[in-house]
């Protein structure tokens, strides 16, 4: 069996629709991360995991959520991910939070900040240039 006729093939698209699908960078990890702590349990069958990862989200009322819940709070302005510490009639106390602010240009003073790196999308490139098959190479 060759990689293309396993379900591998499949669980990655299912990860890059997450991706491209999930507003927040935040949720998307935290959803990747159930998805390989599913994997590591039924390793052997990549295809049983992306079936279950659909069924990883669900909408829930305010009042239904529990302490230890991992969730999602969205509105038009922002998005807030977090593990819930306790619920009092839907009056939420979140810990380990993130908070996503949709903006559709902000400006930053990045030397107030301690760390700044960059995502380099050019690694195959760098690393191993004999299996970049890009644009400069045809």
């Amino acid at each position: 069996m060759t990689f293309q006729e396993s379900d591998f093939p499949d669980l990655l698209k299912r990860i890059e629709q997450i991706i491209e699908s999930t507003a927040d960078s935040t949720v998307a990890i935290e959803l990747i991360q159930e998805i390989l702590r599913t994997y590591k349990q039924v390793p052997v069958y990549p295809g049983i995991v992306k079936l279950v990862s659909f069924g990883m989200v669900e909408d829930i009322e305010p009042k239904k959520i529990e302490k230890g819940d991992l969730i999602t709070l969205n509105n038009e302005k922002k998005t807030i991910t977090g593990h819930v510490k306790s619920n009092d009639n839907g009056k939420l106390v979140l810990a380990a939070t993130t908070e996503a602010v949709k903006e559709t240009e902000l400006e930053v003073d990045a030397d107030s900040y301690s760390e700044c790196k960059k995502i380099k999308p050019d690694a195959l490139k760098r690393e191993w240039p004999e299996l970049y098959f890009g644009e400069e190479s045809q």
